[in-house]
C-alpha cells in the first residue's frame, strides 16, 4: 500500500502519554504522507492538526463506561475508514481492538505497540494468566507486534501474539539534546542524593524502597531521596516516610513537567517498580551519566548491567536493596566508571536511533 493517502488512527490512553512520548513518530507519519487521526482522553486543542477523538477510558477494563467507548470507538472506526490502526497502552489497546467490527477485521491492518505486558516473569501468575488470555484471544485481530524488552519480544513470537510480524525497537526513545552528561553539575560531597521519577502507585512499589531505605540509613548511610510523581498512593506514601522516621529524608516532589532540574543534582536513580516495559526515567538518568540501582524485571534487565552501569537486585529483596543502598558512593573510580558506562550504553536508546528503527517498519507495513 503506498503510504500518501493512507489515513491512520492512533491510540492512546491519555494526551498526556502521546504529549510525552509519541509526537516524533506522529509527525515522522506525517511527513511520510500517512493522515493521521488521533484517539484518546484529552482535549483535541492538543492536536489541533488532527483530527481528535475524545474517549474517556476508565482503568478497570470491566467498567460499564469502558462499555460505552467501545460503542463509540466503533462508531469511530467505521466513520472513519481507517487503513491502519496504531495502538498503544494496555487497556486502550484492549478496548480499540475489542471495537473494531467484525467485517473490517481482515481489511484494517492494527499495529499493537506494547510498552509492556501485564504477564509474565515475576507477576504473580492469576494476574499474568488474565492478561496472556486476553491477549491470546485479541491476537486475531492483531496484525503487527511492536515490542521493546527481549523478555515481551519472546512472550510476542512464541505465544503467537499476532497474525503476522513481531518487531523489535529500543525504547520510543529519549531526547539526547536535552538528556546528556551536560546535565550534571558538580554533586555535593555530603549525602548520597537518590531519585526516583514514578506515579505513587502498587505497580510502582514504593513501600519497598521505604523500608530497604530505613534498614540502610540505620546502618550509618547519609541518603536523601526525592520522588517525583503524583498517583493515588503519594498521601498513604508520606505517612509511611513519617512512621519509618524518613520524613526529614524524602522529599515528595509532586508530578513534574520536566524533571532535568532534579537530575542536575542526583547521585543515583532508583527503581523498585513491579513492571516496566522500557522505562524511560532509567534511560534519561543513564543518558545523563547517573547509574540506577533497579529491580530485577523485564525493561530494567534490558538497560542495566548489575557492576557495570548500576546495580541490579531481586525484586522484593529488601535486605540486598539495603545492602546495596548501603555501600553506595560518589567519589570512587567505581562509581565514575559507572557513570561513563551508563551514558554510553543508552545512545541506541536515543530518539534519533529509535525514529530511524519505527521508520524502518514503517516502511515495511504500511
Amino acid at each position: 500500500m503506498k503510504k500518501n493517502g493512507t489515513k491512520v488512527l492512533y491510540c492512546a490512553s491519555s494526551n498526556r502519554h502521546l504529549l510525552h512520548f509519541h509526537i516524533p513518530y506522529i509527525q515522522k507519519l506525517e511527513k511520510m504522507g500517512v493522515r493521521v487521526d488521533i484517539l484518546s482522553s484529552g482535549s483535541p486543542d492538543d492536536f489541533p492538526s488532527n483530527d481528535f477523538i475524545d474517549i474517556p477510558f476508565y482503568k478497570s477494563i470491566l467498567s460499564p463506561k469502558n462499555i460505552k467507548n467501545i460503542v463509540k470507538i466503533r462508531s469511530a472506526i467505521l466513520k472513519g475508514r481507517y487503513d491502519f490502526i496504531i495502538l498503544n497502552t494496555s487497556l486502550t489497546a484492549a478496548l480499540v481492538r475489542l471495537a473494531i467490527p467484525s467485517r473490517l477485521v481482515k481489511k484494517t491492518k492494527v499495529v499493537n505497540i506494547s510498552h509492556g505486558y501485564f504477564f509474565g516473569v515475576n507477576i504473580p501468575k492469576k494476574r499474568s494468566l488474565m492478561f496472556k488470555i486476553i491477549e491470546k484471544v485479541l491476537s486475531r485481530r492483531t496484525d503487527y507486534i511492536i515490542t521493546m524488552n527481549g523478555e515481551d519480544f519472546g512472550y510476542a513470537k512464541d505465544y503467537k501474539l499476532c497474525k503476522s510480524e513481531v518487531f523489535f525497537v529500543h525504547g520510543m526513545g529519549y531526547n539526547e539534546k536535552k538528556y546528556n552528561t551536560a546535565v550534571r553539575k558538580k554533586q555535593s560531597e555530603k549525602s548520597i542524593e537518590l531519585l526516583y521519577v514514578a506515579e505513587h502507585s502498587e505497580r510502582k512499589n514504593h513501600k519497598e524502597l521505604f523500608y530497604a531505605m530505613k534498614t540502610a540509613v540505620e546502618n550509618g548511610s547519609d541518603l536523601r531521596l526525592q520522588l517525583a510523581g503524583d498517583g493515588k498512593l503519594m498521601d498513604e506514601n508520606r505517612e509511611l516516610t513519617k512512621v519509618l522516621g524518613l520524613d526529614s529524608r524524602i522529599t515528595f516532589l509532586g508530578y513534574l513537567n520536566d524533571v532535568v532540574k532534579v537530575y542536575k543534582t542526583c547521585d543515583y536513580v532508583v527503581s523498585p517498580s513491579k513492571i516496566e516495559g522500557l522505562p524511560f526515567n532509567i534511560m534519561e538518568a543513564m543518558a545523563c551519566g547517573i547509574p540506577c540501582v533497579v529491580s530485577d524485571i523485564k525493561g530494567h534487565r534490558d538497560l542495566v548491567s548489575n557492576g557495570e552501569n548500576g546495580y541490579v537486585y531481586s525484586q522484593g529483596d529488601k535486605k540486598k536493596l539495603s545492602e546495596i543502598l548501603t555501600g553506595l558512593d560518589k567519589s570512587s573510580k567505581e562509581y565514575s566508571a559507572l557513570c561513563k558506562s551508563a551514558s554510553e550504553s543508552v545512545l541506541k536508546n536515543s530518539l534519533p536511533q529509535t525514529l530511524e528503527e519505527f521508520e524502518k517498519i514503517y516502511n515495511t507495513i504500511l
